[in-house]
């Protein structure tokens, strides 16, 4: 009997698991290249098969009576390690979600910071301008709020997030006087630090008072990086569309990251892009 023949035989129905999966991971690749902003949930899926496939070898070994303890034994860990991650995965999504609620006093504060979300070309992307048309809500109920517009240079701009943020904002009435420019970090701790020390620096006070405005999905981890270094945060969020729900994946592993980093191991978020 062949090998084939065997497996068919044996166990057909992880023999045919084992097929679909490895079938899947070059549609994986194919799809990315026809989505925006997509290359962490793609890179999860495919990490994902490749994870099934292990498992589903596993399970052949077991049937076919090959490999011994250790196929049981890596199957066991997979099995184990996948309902983990979807325990702490459906924690943190609760948590995010609920973290991504908005106050409803945040008009008030005397700063509004926007974080950046990417250009297109020199232009704010969608999810940025509609985290600018955020603060310009924010601005209009709040004339004499101050703008903290952070966002540096990005690997392929010719212009920095902060200065494309300034120039959308102005086209829209919000003149320079408002509009303070945090435009040297990369990633979210670095945007926050920074717009931290600006506040300081134009109010005199140590605990600023700020409106906080990102993406719904990213706004529980920005709030307790912001509280991190003293800024007295009141959540302004944009929201967050369908077709960007994937995001709550890459900010699940960002919230891990944030976690670890709280132990004092250092990691560059910006390389990593999350």
């Amino acid at each position: 009997m062949t090998l084939f023949k065997r497996l068919q035989s044996t166990c057909p129905t992880d023999f045919f698991w084992l097929i679909v999966c490895v079938g899947l991971i070059p549609f994986a690749f194919l799809f990315e290249t026809l989505t925006v902003g997509m290359q962490f949930f793609w890179f999860f899926v495919r990490f994902l098969l490749c994870v099934a496939i292990c498992h589903q070898v596993c399970s052949i070994c077991i049937a076919l009576q090959v490999g011994g303890r250790a196929a049981l034994w890596i199957r066991r860990i997979i099995r184990i390690g996948v309902v983990v991650w979807l325990a702490t995965f459906l924690v943190l999504l609760a948590l995010i979600v609920v973290g991504g609620q908005a106050d409803e006093n945040a008009h008030e504060a005397p700063f509004i910071i926007v974080l950046g979300a990417g250009l297109n070309d020199d232009e704010p992307s969608l999810v940025l301008r509609q985290r600018l048309d955020k603060a310009l809500e924010l601005g209009e109920q709040n004339p004499q709020a101050t703008f903290i517009l952070c966002g540096g240079k990005g690997n392929n701009a010719n212009v920095t997030e902060a200065s494309a943020m300034q120039r959308y904002l102005m086209e829209r009435g919000i003149s320079a006087d408002r509009l303070i420019l945090e435009d040297t970090s990369h990633d979210t701790a670095q945007n926050l630090t920074n717009a931290a020390k600006l506040m300081r620096e134009v109010s005199g006070e140590q605990t600023p008072k700020a409106a906080l405005v990102t993406c719904s999905f990213h706004m529980m981890r920005s709030k307790l990086l912001a509280e991190r270094n003293g800024i007295d945060v009141l959540a302004a969020p944009s929201p967050t569309r369908p077709q960007e729900f994937h995001y709550y994946l890459r900010e699940y592993f960002s919230m891990l990251i944030y976690l670890l980093e709280l132990t004092g191991i250092t990691l560059d978020t910006w390389k990593l892009n999350l």
